[in-house]
């Protein structure tokens, strides 16, 4: 447990050599499971460490749109130090994601150091756009600044479609697939430009689930497209399944030969409900909308 894999060096590497290799990147990328809270400590446990190397990255985060980066502003001109309750000044527990105390770790060191925290999401009138008129004359002028307005190739569209199949366990009607992957695509997108945006010649980390920072079709790739000349290093961490740590045993979930990701973190897994069983009603009634 808690073996790293780096995938160009084809080996095992510890944690201080890690973070010497992200620290020499311009921009970190640093996948997750959302519900690991062990991901998360690990995440704020490199973000402490990469300030060791006079590294003072501005934080991206996923979880954030534009419109939070004001909330978040306003917090902590009041409270800059209490990451406990910017959870509920964001109102966290209504948005979906795992409880706030599974990020808190992240928010403790980005404030305690004084680094920023910035918003890495599409805003909830980007992504309504995109799901239900990405034709008209606002979608088409998001489509060319987030570049993502010319074709896929098939090989990566399909390989999105079967991805967001495999998520909703097949209750996603065809019907919405394109406009899904048209999502991740500008997810990707964002993500990268929120973090040239907020680059000020220290750095960045993204927070961001592992899908997103997967080198060949993932937040990287649309980064290197904005800035050739930055360097990106992206980690995922990937939970083990029984005893095994070979990345060759987990190159296939993720459909390719060899890990698309600079580094794997593996670590234990979380017991977990079978979400197919526990959204079942959930799924079951967006193939029925999806069908009218």
């Amino acid at each position: 447990m808690d073996k790293i894999w780096a995938t160009g060096s084809g080996r095992f590497i510890d944690k201080d050599e890690l973070v010497k290799r992200l620290a020499a990147a311009d921009h970190v990328m640093l996948g997750e499971r959302h519900d690991n809270r062990a991901h998360h400590d690990n995440q704020a446990w490199i973000i402490a460490h990469l300030l060791e190397f006079a590294r003072r990255p501005v934080i991206a985060m996923e979880m954030l749109t534009p419109d939070d980066e004001e909330i978040v502003a306003t917090y902590l001109s009041e409270r800059p130090r209490d990451a406990a309750g910017l959870g509920k000044a964001l109102g966290w527990s209504a948005r979906g994601w795992p409880a706030w105390e599974n990020y808190q770790s992240i928010a403790d060191v980005a404030l305690a150091n004084r680094l920023t925290l910035a918003s890495a999401a599409l805003s909830e009138h980007e992504t309504e756009i995109l799901r239900s008129n990405p034709d008209g004359a606002e979608g088409e002028w998001l489509l060319r600044r987030l570049d993502i307005d010319g074709p896929l190739d098939r090989r990566d569209y399909d390989a999105i479609a079967k991805e967001i199949r495999e998520s909703h366990c097949g209750y996603a009607p065809e019907s919405i697939v394109p406009s899904m992957v048209l999502v991740q695509r500008a997810r990707d997108s964002r993500m990268a430009e929120s973090m040239v945006r907020a680059d000020a010649g220290r750095g960045t980390v993204l927070i961001a689930g592992n899908g997103h920072v997967r080198t060949d079709r993932g937040a990287p790739a649309y980064l290197h497209r904005r800035d050739e000349s930055s360097s990106v290093a992206a980690l995922a961490f990937v939970e083990v399944r029984g005893s095994s740590t070979s990345p060759r045993d987990y190159a296939a979930a993720f459909g390719t030969q060899r890990m698309p990701f600079d580094y794997v973190w593996f670590t234990k897994a979380v017991e977990r409900p079978d979400p197919c069983e526990e959204f079942r009603e959930v799924l079951e009634g967006l193939g029925r909308r999806g069908s009218e």
